[in-house]
């Protein structure tokens, strides 16, 4: 009499490879979210990090400085005549207590997704530096910049009905930056906003 061997059935079979595909489903989503939550908490870091720089600078180099002296969008135009527009380059006039002038730069290259600034003793009018993309001087304040616009928040009450004020007469602006990064599976934006107030 012959002995029946031993093995496993074609359904024990498709039994056993479901069940460890749902475990290796579980395994896999456990990991992929972990891996995510810590990636983007690396990334939410950074540009909180990004944000707190450009915000101090604004803020600092706003109360030293009297005015807009000059402001390029994206398109090179000059917007100073304008009261909003998409950010390349912004120039503002220092209050110093010396006898010479100085000015602060800031440039916004968006092929690099950079916004960069630095003291300059260039004078108002000369926006050949705020068009062209060489950043040798600057400091690099963030690489993760999607957007940089500006908008006056000083209303003029003189004419009616009333307006608000353009940048070359505006003593207050908001400035309004999207900070974006993408890594691995991670996507994350942050909006930074503030307010300048310029020193009489």
């Amino acid at each position: 009499m012959k002995k029946r061997v031993k093995g496993m059935t074609l359904i024990e079979m498709i039994i056993s490879l479901s069940i460890l595909t749902i475990i290796i489903g579980v395994i896999y989503s456990f990991f992929f979210s972990s891996n995510r939550i810590l990636s983007d908490a690396d990334i939410n870091e950074e540009l909180q990090s990004d944000a707190q720089r450009i915000e101090y600078r604004l803020s600092k180099d706003g109360m030293e400085s009297s005015n807009i002296c000059d402001i390029i969008d994206i398109g090179k135009n000059n917007i100073i005549d304008n009261n909003s527009g998409e950010v390349r380059a912004l120039k503002i006039k220092r209050l110093d207590t010396e006898s010479t002038e100085s000015y602060i730069l800031f440039k916004y290259i968006r092929d690099k997704s950079s916004l960069y600034y630095k003291p300059t003793a260039t004078i108002p009018g000369d926006i050949i530096e705020m068009e062209n993309d060489d950043v040798s001087g600057f400091t690099l304040l963030s690489s993760n910049v999607e957007n940089f616009k500006i908008d006056s928040t000083e209303i003029d009450n003189s004419v009616r009905p009333s307006k608000v004020k353009s940048f070359k007469d505006t003593k207050s602006i908001q400035v309004t930056l999207i900070l974006s990064k993408k890594s691995g599976y991670s996507d994350v934006t942050r909006k930074v906003s503030t307010v300048i107030k310029f020193r009489n």
